[in-house]
């Protein structure tokens, strides 16, 4: 069932706490066990979690809800398997799709899948439904999501998902509203970090950005990159809310708990 405008104020974190950890499927099962750092209890800014896959992590807090990830064409056929078990109530279908690469696919494709292996998740199943999750590539991913859009005007997604990396939170709510006003459908911000080369303007930019969204109806989650002690490299080291031993970053106490 489609989200309508009118009912933005029931939406999950609508003036509230909506932070999503992103937990790679390769993490340490203990680093986000009930003796981790990424609890509720000991992050209680978050309420759900991605880990990019079809299968919930087994050790996370089982008061985080989990949102499936079909992030391929060639995981689609998962969800089958794993949305059984492991109580999704939201799938996010695709993963840059506009992106050069493994992950790349013609829009053309991705609307017959959509149509075929995906909607029927909502029809049948009732579970709600991401958008693909579009980079914020100008040349490539906002024209992606319109041919997708476009193409879909009777099977809507329930969420639009957005990624965002960049330095500048004015330019991150900027970008985040322009979508809004496409679509008028609730965002999802499933992947953002700051690409700074100090901690100040990291933090600065986090602290922005985390603030702004908490305050609009229509965000209905934001997923900073990543808690885990690898995933965070290159230009996106200092965003890590998770050191290499598995413990919070002084980011990552600002992220749960401020």
């Amino acid at each position: 069932m489609l989200l309508a405008s009118g009912l933005l104020c029931a939406l999950p974190g609508a003036f509230g706490q909506k932070r999503g950890l992103l937990f790679p499927w390769d993490s340490v099962p203990a680093d986000i066990g009930p003796n981790g750092s990424f609890t509720r209890a000991k992050c209680p800014k978050a309420v759900s979690y991605i880990d990019w896959e079809s299968w919930a992590f087994g050790p996370a807090d089982p008061t985080l809800e989990f949102i499936a990830v079909a992030r391929t064409q060639s995981d689609v056929a998962a969800l089958a398997t794993y949305l059984p078990t492991d109580k999704a109530k939201k799938i996010a279908f695709l993963n840059e799709p506009d992106l050069p690469g493994p992950t790349q696919l013609a829009v053309a494709t991705a609307v017959q899948i959509w149509r075929q292996s995906i909607v029927p998740y909502r029809t049948n199943n009732k579970l709600q439904l991401l958008s693909p999750a579009v980079t914020s590539d100008e040349a490539t991913g906002l024209p992606w999501l319109a041919q997708f859009m476009a193409a879909v005007p009777d099977v809507k997604p329930d969420y639009i998902a957005l990624h965002y990396y960049g330095t500048d939170s004015t330019a991150f709510e900027t970008y985040v509203t322009q979508v809004y006003n496409l679509y008028k459908l609730p965002i999802y911000i499933t992947e953002v970090g700051s690409t700074a080369s100090d901690i100040n303007s990291v933090t600065t930019f986090m602290t922005n950005i985390t603030a702004w969204c908490d305050k609009q109806s229509w965000v209905a989650g934001i997923f900073w990159f990543a808690a885990s002690r690898t995933a965070n490299t290159g230009n996106l080291a200092l965003s890590a809310l998770m050191s290499s031993t598995g413990s919070r970053t002084a980011l990552g106490n600002l992220y749960c708990t401020s």
